[in-house]
């Protein structure tokens, strides 16, 4: 009997989101500057600057903390599901700051007809999502996955619901799983050196055997020359 296989990274999932949510942004963007959409116009903008220029500090902030939240060999070194930083509060961080950055330019347009795109980008999202990294999370992490998604919303920042209860890696923790990853790099460093060196040695103390053997060889060969000669005397 074959065993169900884990389900592989989707890795072009978010190429794909982030260039159907910028391509359908800067669509509109022309359509909306070309005077396409002469009925929705807003006669008084300021609202949809102040929104849209939250929005996109919005979408910053998410980037930022979603890059610079920890390092990621400590992710591939402990292998687990992180639900910290701004994990805890939005599980797909990077898609979310493109939905928001993309309609935080489209509000800038003042126009009420471009307020819709933000809907149909939070469809996109979780369609895109739920069919593709969340299928290969749930196989990686089964119920711990689970559990979290419960706990945090796909596409819109917010408080988780509840305490999360996984476990997190504190900074204390990173710190000491570097020092191990490097104390681990050392040895094994300090280890082909000695390897290395007394490979050398043995090469030199078999050199030496074979440069004796020939010493003796031609010594032997020497005796019986000098034999031979004296023997024709």
């Amino acid at each position: 009997m074959k065993k169900d296989k884990k389900p592989s990274k989707p890795w072009w999932a978010g190429y794909f989101y982030i260039s159907l949510v910028v391509s359908i942004s800067v669509v509109l963007v022309i359509v909306s500057m070309l005077g396409f959409l002469p009925w929705g116009e807003c006669s008084v903008k300021w609202p949809f600057w102040i929104v849209g220029t939250l929005f996109m500090i919005l979408a910053i902030w998410l980037l930022y903390a979603s890059y610079f939240s920890g390092p990621e060999e400590i992710k591939e070194i402990k292998h687990e599901l992180i639900t910290d930083g701004v994990w805890a509060s939005v599980r797909n961080p990077i898609y979310s700051a493109v939905m928001f950055f993309s309609t935080g330019v489209l509000l800038l347009c003042s126009n009420y007809f471009l307020i819709i795109p933000f809907f149909l980008f939070w469809i996109i999202e979780t369609l895109t999502v739920a069919n593709t990294e969340e299928k290969y999370l749930i196989g990686e992490y089964g119920d711990e996955y689970l559990e979290y998604k419960k706990m945090v919303n796909r596409c819109i920042p917010w408080f988780p619901k509840k305490k999360l209860k996984l476990i997190n890696i504190t900074k204390r923790e990173k710190k000491k799983i570097l020092k191990e990853r490097l104390y681990a790099e050392s040895l094994d460093e300090r280890e082909s050196e000695e390897d290395l060196k007394k490979s050398i040695k043995r090469g030199d103390v078999e050199r030496e055997e074979r440069d004796l053997e020939n010493i003796e060889h031609d010594k032997e060969r020497e005796e019986e020359t000098q034999e031979e000669i004296e023997s024709e005397k």
